[in-house]
């Protein structure tokens, strides 16, 4: 089991840095006070084509991404923990001066637009995907997708995808949100998207390409 995409949010007690190309602010007409500078999100670039999502609002930080391919040419084994995701992050962010994400040690709960919200000292996460691999032998990969597409699980009900290369299972409503399953055939995957791009990069004949294909 390894962990795939991280999404990971901070506030801290400070203005943070202006790392972006552009930047705007709020200015309530009536009382001329300023609000929080706010950066749109922007995409910070590793090798191979990889990147990872910043957005920064006011003193409130976001990352999203897959750290178990930034910097590395495919994401088959990632990271297995979670220690080590933020640790790809950091790096990144000392990289940019911003802050890095630190752990949560205590929760606070305060009234916001008259709801009571909790906020944390740390860093908290908003979505983390987990992911895991399976042999089912080569040339098999359609047949066990449409063998699974045919069982539920929990509540959700099973949706083959049409090309036949994956299956995800949704409500009746046909939604996700607290869990969202999802099996699909890695190769099919891995040529479709990494290979044209090792390719147009590096060369039809190259390393990069020859490993993926």
């Amino acid at each position: 089991m390894y962990y795939d995409w991280v999404k990971v949010t901070q506030e801290f007690e400070h203005q943070l840095p202006l790392v972006s190309e552009r930047a705007y602010q709020n200015i309530n007409v009536e009382t001329s006070e300023l609000g929080a500078i706010i950066q749109p999100r922007f995409k910070h670039k590793g090798s191979y084509s990889s990147v990872i999502n910043i957005q920064i609002s006011g003193n409130r930080l976001t990352v999203d991404g897959n750290p178990s391919k930034y910097n590395r040419l495919d994401n088959l084994v990632g990271y297995s923990s979670i220690d080590q995701t933020m640790h790809v992050y950091n790096d990144i962010l000392r990289t940019l001066g911003l802050p890095e994400f630190t752990k949560c040690k205590q929760v606070y709960y305060r009234q916001q637009s008259g709801q009571l919200t909790a906020f944390s000292d740390g860093a908290y996460f908003q979505r983390i995907d987990v992911c895991s691999n399976h042999a089912t032998g080569n040339g098999n990969q359609t047949d066990y997708l449409r063998g699974i597409s045919t069982l539920r699980y929990r509540n959700s009900i099973p949706r083959l995808h049409t090309n036949g290369r994956g299956c995800d299972w949704l409500s009746p409503r046909g939604n996700a949100r607290l869990i969202y399953p999802k099996v699909y055939d890695k190769a099919h995957e891995l040529r479709f998207h990494a290979l044209r791009k090792m390719q147009r990069t590096y060369g039809k004949q190259s390393e990069e390409a020859m490993y993926i294909a």
